[in-house]
C-alpha cells in the first residue's frame, strides 16, 4: 500500500514540476512594430462583419512553447492569395474550404508565417512575412486584431482599399503547459485506477 502512495506522490509533483517550468507563455503582438489603424466598413464577411480596431504590419510572437493552429476563415479577392506556415502552402483563396486547419509547433519566439498574392496569376508576386514585415512603403499589409487572450486575426490585404478581407485567418495558441496537464492529466486517471483496481482485489483476498 505504501508503494502506491509513494507512486503517486511521485506522479503529482512531476505534475506540479513540469506546469510550473512552462507557466506564462503567450502569444502577443510584439511590443514596438505595426501602426493602429481601423478596418473600413462595408465588409461582407463575417469575420470582419463591423470596423476593427486593428494592428497593421504587427509582428506575433510566442513568449514561450506551444502549439499554434491556424484557421482559414475566408477572402474577398480577385486574385489568388495563399497563407504559409514555416514556408509551406497552409490556405489558398478559392482552393481551401472555411473553417480548415492547419498546425505548427513552437519553441517560442517570432511566429512564421507568411502570405503571396498573385493578382497576375503569378504565386510569388508580393510576399509579406511575419519574421520581416515589409512596413507601410508597400501596398500590401496585413492587420492583427486581438479576439481573445491567445486568439488573434491575421487579415491579408493585397492592395487596394484598406478593408483587409483578401484572405482571414485565426489563430489560437496553446501553450505547452496547458498540452502537458491535459496529458498528465490522463496519465494521474490512469493511476488512480490502478491504485483503486489494486486496493479492491487486496479487499476480495
Amino acid at each position: 500500500m505504501r508503494a502506491h502512495r509513494g507512486l503517486a506522490a511521485v506522479t503529482l509533483a512531476f505534475i506540479a514540476t513540469t506546469a510550473a517550468s512552462h507557466t506564462g507563455s503567450a502569444l502577443q503582438i510584439r511590443a514596438g512594430t505595426g501602426t493602429p489603424a481601423t478596418v473600413t466598413e462595408g465588409n461582407d464577411y463575417p469575420f470582419l462583419a463591423k470596423p476593427l480596431a486593428i494592428t497593421v504590419d504587427g509582428v506575433l510572437e510566442a513568449t514561450g512553447a506551444g502549439k499554434l493552429t491556424f484557421e482559414y476563415l475566408g477572402y474577398e479577392a480577385v486574385g489568388i492569395n495563399t497563407f504559409l506556415v514555416e514556408g509551406e502552402d497552409c490556405f489558398t483563396t478559392g482552393g481551401s474550404k472555411v473553417g480548415a486547419t492547419c498546425s505548427a509547433t513552437t519553441a517560442g519566439g517570432i511566429v512564421d508565417f507568411q502570405f503571396r498574392s498573385s493578382p497576375g496569376g503569378d504565386p510569388s508576386v508580393a510576399a509579406w512575412s511575419n519574421r520581416a514585415p515589409p512596413g507601410s512603403t508597400q501596398r500590401y499589409s496585413v492587420g492583427v486584431v486581438e479576439e481573445a487572450p491567445n486568439t488573434f486575426l491575421i487579415l491579408w490585404n493585397s492592395g487596394g482599399p484598406d478593408d483587409y478581407d483578401d484572405l482571414g485567418v485565426r489563430v489560437v495558441f496553446e501553450p505547452e503547459s496547458r498540452r502537458n496537464r491535459d496529458r498528465l492529466g490522463v496519465m494521474l486517471a490512469g493511476l488512480v485506477g490502478a491504485v483503486g483496481f489494486v486496493r479492491r482485489r487486496n479487499r476480495e483476498a
